[in-house]
């Protein structure tokens, strides 16, 4: 029993030993999805760190949302027909610090805890239409609903910039010695005047030098 107890530390030792990530610096990419407000949206990044002799490597990640669904803001219409139209749309950027955990590293496999915290900054712009008045020998005509109606659009852009906390976890899979291929996933939240919660996966890719 004591024979085969140390037979085990001995393989988990040698197998932690071998597939540790090399130390020093590397830099990663990442692509996918986000959902949660906003909509589902692509999301895209990148990311450059260091890990250190301890398992436990820190990096500058900066994370791109082009296309969101923005809630238009609540407007009180009068009963009149064509009745208005708004569209809300926006994008996203995200530059956060993270520290990444292993806590697993088996073979070629490695699962790590992250977690970190920067800004945010999400631009909005919101489209809305009115109906344009017809006016025929200075005497406006009547609605009709059948006839169609003429609208101007306007855009109004706003920005606003806000803390960004996330955490998650990250699988990946080492392909050579400096190459790992994986998967990212996060919880993301961003303290706006209204809190903006968000859940991402992305396939990772990550260069070590």
């Amino acid at each position: 029993m004591k024979t085969a107890a140390a037979w085990a530390i001995a393989l988990f030792a040698g197998m932690g030993t071998a597939a540790a990530q090399p130390t020093g610096p590397y830099v990663a990419g990442h692509a996918g999805a986000s959902g949660g407000d906003g909509g589902a949206a692509i999301v895209a990044g990148a990311a450059v760190g260091y890990m250190s002799p301890r398992r436990l490597a820190f990096e500058l990640e900066i994370s791109v949302r082009p296309g969101l669904d923005i809630p238009t803001p609540d407007a009180i219409i009068l009963a009149i027909y064509p009745a208005p139209t708004f569209e809300g749309r926006g994008r996203m950027v995200w530059l956060q610090t993270n520290a990444v955990a292993t806590v697993v590293d088996a073979g070629k496999l490695r699962a790590a805890v992250v977690a970190g915290g920067g800004a945010v900054n999400l631009h909005r712009e919101i489209t809305y239409s009115l109906p344009l008045p017809i006016f025929s020998g200075g005497i406006t005509l009547p609605i009709i609903p059948a006839l169609p109606f003429p609208y101007e659009s306007r855009t109004v852009t706003s920005a606003e910039t806000a803390l960004a906390l996330n955490a998650g976890g990250i699988v990946d899979y080492a392909v050579t010695r400096r190459l790992r291929i994986g998967v990212d996933a996060r919880y993301e939240h961003a303290f706006f005047s209204d809190a903006w919660k968000t859940a991402r996966v992305a396939a990772r890719a990550q260069w070590g030098f």
